[in-house]
């Protein structure tokens, strides 16, 4: 069995280098053509089943490729990516700024620790 993990296509918000956790940001024109680009792979293999998360960003990336392929979609809220809380929506530099306390601490403090509203890495793992 393989299994293949596939990231979004761009959105808006990459350009602008803003963090989006569960933010849901659409995919932009570009995202759209990368994911189009990965037809061409994903019809060279035997590809069984799609799982997206549902967020709006990794849909449209797994339905351009499921549509290709003759496939449907199945949606799962626990493939999204980390919740950030109201890290979401600013740029790493702002969150450096403003949270520059928690990102100083070690490793095995900030893994308990909850992104101000969002999810702790550890709840995260989960």
């Amino acid at each position: 069995m393989q299994i293949y993990l596939v990231r979004h296509g761009q959105t808006d918000d990459n350009i602008k280098n803003l963090m989006q956790g569960w933010k849901d940001t659409p995919l932009n024109e570009t995202g759209k053509t990368q994911a189009y680009q990965l037809i061409p792979f994903f019809e060279s293999q035997h590809i069984d089943i799609i799982y997206s998360s549902d967020l709006s960003r990794a849909f449209e990336t797994a339905s351009i490729i499921a549509k290709s392929l003759n496939k449907h979609v199945f949606l799962d809220k626990q493939l999204r990516e980390m919740y950030l809380g109201s890290w979401e929506g600013h740029s790493w530099q702002e969150i450096e700024a403003e949270f520059s306390y928690f990102l100083g601490k070690p490793e095995n403090e900030k893994n308990a620790l909850n992104i101000y509203s969002g999810e702790s890495y550890i709840e995260f793992q989960l």
